[in-house]
């Protein structure tokens, strides 16, 4: 595996964190009420799928248990959807979808973050 790949590898993880954490004790309901939360799902969503778009073709085939295309067109959908992004998608990404891809990544990523390091 590239080293890239780990350190970009780790960088999904780190959203995947973070959105989990955004999403943590909300329903639906709440998170489409709530603007700002609304606005960090969509954020963390896109920066995962910037970095999914920059693994290699090596990792992703690798890892076929993610999602790598699903996660990129995700990302495609927010940045050039133009409000036409479907809440229900976003939703069910944030809240069972990344429940799949953390155990994911960090069978990709090592343990010690300052292994990542140059």
């Amino acid at each position: 595996m590239q080293r890239d790949d780990l350190r970009t590898a780790g960088q999904m993880l780190d959203a995947v964190v973070q959105l989990r954490r955004v999403v943590a004790g909300r329903s639906r309901g709440t998170f489409v009420a709530d603007e700002v939360c609304y606005l960090a799902v969509l954020h963390l969503q896109q920066t995962i799928g910037e970095a999914a778009n920059r693994t290699s073709l090596g990792l992703r085939a690798a890892h076929p248990d993610i999602p790598w295309a699903g996660i990129i067109a995700m990302r495609n959908r927010i940045v050039h959807g133009y409000g036409d992004v479907n809440d229900d998608l976003v939703w069910h990404a944030a809240s069972e979808g990344i429940e799949r891809l953390l155990p994911a990544l960090e069978r990709i990523v090592p343990p010690n973050p300052e292994s990542l390091m140059p």
